[in-house]
């Protein structure tokens, strides 16, 4: 034999075998593929009850939403020896394909999707792989979208006044007010968000001539339901009592006010994000020396006229 043509004949036989390996790592002899495996699409539900649909896709920050394939949807037909078999599925890998965030775990029919990343869109995909004991498909890739929102403002309402206790004749002025506080949108839950209200340093004149400096603080919260209302929490609004003469000016009781700026904020990928600007605002009248507070925002709600103490 002519050794070239041997030569040829050789290589010729190598790429027979090469393809047969191939053609074995991608099916099992005598299967073929009937039609191409498919499985219905992601159906999710957000963890926290309200607000409703909890299959809605719009989602708070670090809001965390249940995602998972329903594997009797799954359908994967190959043929062997002229006969139409269903071949079985095989794993199922889960990944944030966009918009961060974080699913855990990674495998399996079912994953928690947890809402951190950017704000904006994130898009949550399952590839699913079929067993491989007959004709190897291409992965099936289903995906969801979700909408993650940042808070954008209050609505505040007045719930309660505490008077203090006071003396006879009264002596001292304040006032303490209980409001409700509404974080929007209303769509989604905030209920995993960390919130906290940063009061700065407040200079007061007061009419006698006295400057105060009131402290500034931060106060840490979380927002709840509440009969059925959500992103719910409470703010107590308060000016600490003073000897009454602090609204007299020499001469008689005047009408005062002063005000503390209060910054809102949210935790957010390891930073406070300002999402909005608060003023308190605690009144006093000259007339019967009484005081009372209001919050205002994007709404002004104020509490009762009480003291003197």
């Amino acid at each position: 034999m002519d050794p070239m043509h041997k030569r040829n004949l050789n290589f010729s036989t190598f790429l027979v075998h090469v393809f047969l390996i191939a053609a074995a790592s991608y099916c099992y002899a005598g299967y073929g593929q009937y039609s191409e495996a498919t499985i219905g699409q992601i159906q999710h539900e957000c963890v926290e009850a309200m607000p409703l649909p909890r299959t809605r896709t719009d989602i708070g920050l670090d809001e965390q939403v249940r995602c998972w394939l329903d594997l009797d949807t799954w359908s994967d037909e190959d043929t062997h020896d002229g006969q139409v078999e269903s071949d079985t599925i095989g794993s199922i890998v889960w990944t944030v394909a966009s918009g961060g965030g974080v699913v855990a775990p990674t495998t399996g029919a079912s994953t928690t999707y947890d809402a951190t990343g950017t704000v904006g869109q994130s898009v949550i995909e399952a590839v699913v792989m079929d067993s491989g004991g007959a004709f190897l498909d291409q992965p099936v890739r289903r995906q969801l979208q979700v909408n993650k929102l940042a808070p954008t403002h209050s609505v505040v309402s007045w719930i309660s006044d505490n008077p203090a206790q006071g003396a006879n004749p009264p002596t001292q002025i304040g006032c303490f007010s209980k409001f409700k506080v509404q974080i929007f949108p209303t769509n989604v839950s905030f209920a995993m968000t960390k919130f906290h209200e940063v009061i700065a340093v407040s200079p007061v004149a007061w009419p006698d001539g006295t400057a105060e400096n009131v402290p500034g603080a931060t106060i840490p919260y979380t927002v709840r339901t509440i009969n059925n209302e959500v992103n719910i929490t409470t703010d107590d609004v308060a000016a600490s009592k003073r000897p009454i003469g602090r609204i007299h000016n020499g001469v008689s009781y005047v009408n005062f006010n002063w005000t503390r700026a209060v910054a809102n904020e949210y935790l957010w990928r390891g930073n406070w994000t300002n999402f909005e600007n608060v003023t308190f605002t605690f009144y006093y009248r000259g007339v019967d020396q009484k005081a009372c507070a209001s919050t205002s925002a994007n709404n002004t709600a104020t509490g009762g006229w009480m003291g003197p103490y």
